[in-house]
This record gives C-alpha cells, sequence and structure tokens, in this order.
C-alpha cells in the first residue's frame, strides 16, 4: 500500500514538472535549460535560444518571467553577471531570461532617464530637457520660487501602456503663465485668466508642451494631441495611483499615493497639470513643493511645463544604461506612408512614398494588402510603391526588417486611405 502511494506521489510530480516545463516551453519557445548557481534558466538571446548567458557584446536583460513573483533579477551587462534575489524563499528559482542587443525602450525600467530632443518648434537646450534656469547639476534650475529647485533633469520614462513608453520631462524645460486674454508669458503675467476651467491655460500648457515632439519617436509619426500634451491627471493617476481632484490628492500632506517622495512627481519645483481644480473654477493644479503635495494656483503664477511624449512603441534602445549620467540612447525600428499622411490621392497613387527608419536591420521585405512577405532586399531609408492599379479604399502596408543573422527584428503595419478622386 505505502509502495503504490509513493509511486502514485511520484506520478503526480512528474506530470507537474512535465506540465511546467511544457508551460515554458510552449510559452516562450525555449527549451534550453541552463543550471547557474543553484537556479533554473531558459535563455534566448537575440530571439536565439542559448545555453549560457552572453558572455560578449552589449546586451540588455529586456525581459524575464520568474515562477516565483518575489524573484528579482539584475544583469550587469559590462561584467557579464546575473545577480538573482528571491526574497525569503529558500532555494532556487526558474525563469525565463530575454537578452537583446536592442530592446524596446517600453521593456526598460520606469523611471530611466533617455537622451531625447524635440525639434517641433522648442528653443535650444530646453528641447534636451534641461531645466529652465539650470545652472549645473547641483543647482538643475526653478520655476516661481527660486528657493524651491528642481533635483532631477532631463527626461525619464514616466510610465508604459499600450506597448508605448511615455518620456516626460525629469523637471520643467520652461516655465509659462496665462493672462486674462489668453496669452503666455515665461516671466511673468499681470493678472490671471477667470474663465470657469481656465481652457486658455489649459491650452497654452498642451501647446508649449507639444513643441517637444520629435516626429522621427512620435507616436503615428505625427506630431499632434496624441503624441504629446502637458502633464495631467490621467498622467498623475498612472504614475501615483491617486486622483488628482479637488476631493482626494488636493492638499494632501506626506501622502504617497498623491506623489509625495515619488521623484517621478515630487520633483522640488513648481510646475502646472493640465488640469483645472474644478469646471467652476479659475485655478488650476499645481505641484507645490514648500509642501510636497499638489495645490491649486490662479493662472498669472509662472510654474513649470512637463511635456508628456507618447513614443512608438517600436523605439529601442541603441547604447546607454537608462542613468542620469548615461541615460539610454535610442532608435527607431518604423516607416511611414508620404510623411505620415493618411491618404493617397488618385492623382498621386502611383508613386507612393515610403520612409523606413531602423537600428539593426540590413534587409525589409514590403508588402500591400497581405501579411505575407517573401522578398527580402536590402534595407534602403526610402522605397517607392506604384499603386496605379489599386481600387480605392483602405490599404495596409506590412513592413519586415531582418537583421544579418536572418531574423525578424520588426514587423509592422499601417494603414492609409486611397482617395478615389
Amino acid at each position: 500500500m505505502k509502495k503504490n502511494f509513493l509511486i502514485l506521489i511520484g506520478c503526480i510530480i512528474f506530470a507537474a514538472f512535465f506540465i511546467g516545463c511544457s508551460y515554458y516551453q510552449d510559452r516562450h519557445s525555449v527549451t534550453k535549460v541552463v543550471s547557474y548557481n543553484g537556479n533554473i534558466l531558459r535563455i534566448s538571446i537575440d530571439g536565439v535560444s542559448a545555453d549560457t548567458l552572453p558572455t560578449s557584446g552589449d546586451y540588455y536583460l529586456a525581459n524575464y518571467d520568474c515562477k516565483s513573483s518575489n524573484t528579482v533579477l539584475t544583469w550587469d551587462r559590462v561584467n557579464y553577471q546575473l545577480k538573482v534575489s528571491n526574497g525569503n524563499k529558500k532555494g532556487g528559482v526558474s525563469c525565463y531570461l530575454d537578452f537583446q542587443t536592442n530592446p524596446k525602450l517600453a521593456d526598460m525600467e520606469v523611471g530611466s532617464y533617455v537622451s531625447y530632443t524635440g525639434n517641433n518648434g522648442c528653443s535650444g537646450v530646453a528641447c534636451s530637457g534641461q531645466n529652465a534656469n539650470y545652472v549645473s547639476d547641483t543647482d538643475m534650475g526653478y520655476c516661481s520660487d527660486i528657493n524651491y529647485k528642481f533635483i532631477v533633469n532631463g527626461w525619464r520614462v514616466g510610465y508604459v501602456k499600450d506597448g508605448s513608453a511615455y518620456l516626460i520631462s525629469a523637471g520643467s524645460p520652461e516655465c509659462m503663465c496665462t493672462s486674462s486674454d489668453g496669452t503666455s508669458s515665461n516671466s511673468s503675467c499681470s493678472d490671471y485668466e477667470t474663465t470657469n476651467g481656465v481652457p486658455m491655460h489649459l491650452a497654452n500648457l498642451d501647446s508649449k508642451a507639444l513643441t517637444y515632439c520629435n516626429t522621427d519617436y512620435a507616436y503615428g509619426g505625427i506630431c499632434n494631441n496624441s503624441s504629446a500634451w502637458a502633464m495631467d491627471a490621467a498622467d498623475f493617476q498612472i504614475i501615483t495611483g491617486g486622483v488628482l481632484s479637488s476631493s482626494f490628492c488636493n492638499n494632501q500632506y506626506s501622502k504617497v499615493a498623491c506623489g509625495y517622495r515619488n521623484d517621478l512627481i515630487d520633483n522640488g519645483g513648481y510646475y502646472w497639470y493640465a488640469t483645472s481644480y474644478s469646471a467652476s473654477s479659475d485655478s488650476t493644479f499645481t505641484w507645490t513643493p514648500y509642501a510636497r503635495y499638489v495645490y491649486y494656483y490662479a493662472s498669472y503664477n509662472v510654474n513649470g511645463v512637463r511635456p508628456v511624449l507618447r513614443l512608438e512603441s517600436s523605439v529601442l534602445v541603441v547604447g546607454g544604461s537608462g542613468t542620469y549620467e548615461d541615460p539610454y540612447q535610442i532608435g527607431n525600428n518604423t516607416f511611414w506612408i508620404n510623411n505620415g499622411a493618411t491618404t493617397v490621392s488618385n492623382a498621386n497613387k502611383s508613386s507612393v512614398s515610403l520612409t523606413l527608419m531602423t537600428v539593426n536591420a540590413t534587409q525589409m521585405c514590403i508588402s500591400t494588402n497581405t501579411s505575407v512577405c517573401t522578398n527580402y532586399v536590402d534595407f534602403s531609408t526610402s522605397y517607392t510603391l506604384d499603386w496605379s492599379n489599386e481600387v480605392a479604399g483602405e490599404k495596409v502596408v506590412y513592413v519586415y526588417y531582418k537583421n544579418s543573422f536572418g531574423i525578424v527584428v520588426a514587423s509592422m503595419n499601417r494603414s492609409i486611405t486611397l482617395s478615389a478622386s
């Protein structure tokens, strides 16, 4: 009886192990198992299964997935060493690790610093995220009050949503106020907007933020209100989990859920949120550093503007380590049709231009209206489609990039409408 019981237990354990292995293999398509300091690892390097950690080259740990949710992995890409931290759990862990030469920015840690420069009307060093009134890294600038200076500078990954990284200025690259006539200034305003909900002031904030867009990285390849805006209540909630309203995160001292001690929010200086205090109010929410909380101010105050920039999901890390001293360098594996246009006129359908960008591809394949693409050619930054025989309607263009190893490193598609006239 005891023997049969042990056999039964053994079968259950084997079945559980087999199911677990099958789960990992099906989920990640990586079958090689590596023993590393008592841990079981399944490793992928640039999409190819491997039996060792990288020992040369410049690889990022883009993703990892461990059976234990308490596990934290840290990869030293200079010395090729992996640190495994598993809380209070005893014994080794089982993890899948995805190493990439150029991982997506959206896969990197929130709060990381990014080298980025806007080009949609911003001016000078502010375009690269340098704070207004910046002097040095020990005197990082201010808005409104010289006694409350920003403690961070540059651009950072504010959050990730729907596969895209959202950059925010670490501090404020410029300051702004709005007068009663709707005009804005970066130095002083004699009076303030009294309109309910302060629509002119909010519009000015968004208009300033839009100048920091860059079409090489912007969502959809277009600078508009879907790719750039001034930080508002929705951004605040994603970053903190708190609600920016008169009854929640307003005037709340030392409340972590309302931004206190979160350096993406609590950054040392005064800055606006593009959200009015209420629909009937003539005031706008502001981060107030003397108390380190959210309060509200009239628009004649000169507070900072913090642009939020939604980037394409295809934006990649091509260098750097994500620190302030060594921010991530970025590139883009993407393409645009007629420079981001949404329609092609019938008169121009014989010459539809594609602009192609990539950081790690040597070949490309282009197809219209079918996702099947086999005719790879050498990569070029431009390509022309002849749609002379195409009928009017929506067209979907598929583009694939392969690297020098013949591995598809990007697959994208975009829609554009061919008009009948």
